[in-house]
């Protein structure tokens, strides 16, 4: 059970840097439209008039994170905050033109980590997402890390990552 547990682990690292190089355009450097700023922005042209705690429940962020990531978008005058009609303490999160032409844009190009999964069928990946689902669920029941320490264990993973390539 020990060997399959290991041969699965190590087609799981090779499967992420596939995808990290495709989702790259397959350069080794450049920026990732799926991960940060580019996730958010496709959540906020899919969802318009969002909150910030709802969009960090649907990223899996936390608040403190996603408020880094809005700092940085809306600096760059992609997204504003505005506060809600209903309650002014709570904000919206609405894309600027400018955010709303770039969303476009990244919702244009055909994601090619979707090119990996047509070798599965529709039944194949219903599986395979319960089976992510499961590892996912029990990963973070056994490894409840705090954020400080996630944010560092990535740019460990990140410099791991540069190194191999």
């Amino acid at each position: 059970m020990e060997d399959i547990k290991e041969t699965v682990t190590e087609q799981l690292q090779k499967m992420h840097r596939l995808m990290h190089r495709s989702s790259c355009g397959g350069r080794k450097k450049g920026h990732n439209p799926h991960r940060g700023q580019g996730r958010v922005l496709k959540i906020l042209a899919k969802n318009a008039d969002i909150t910030q705690k709802e969009l960090a429940s649907m990223l899996d962020m936390s608040k403190q994170s996603l408020a880094e990531v809005l700092g940085k978008l809306e600096k760059n005058d992609l997204i504003t905050r505005v506060p809600a009609e209903a309650d002014k303490r709570v904000l919206i999160i609405q894309l600027t033109d400018e955010g709303k032409k770039i969303a476009e844009e990244l919702g244009k190009k055909r994601d090619n980590i979707l090119l990996m999964l047509d070798c599965l069928d529709e039944d194949e990946l219903k599986v395979f997402s319960n089976f992510l689902t499961r590892i996912m669920t029990h990963s973070k029941e056994l490894f409840p890390i705090e954020e400080k320490h996630q944010r560092k264990c990535h740019r460990h993973t990140t410099n791991d990552e540069k190194e191999r390539d």
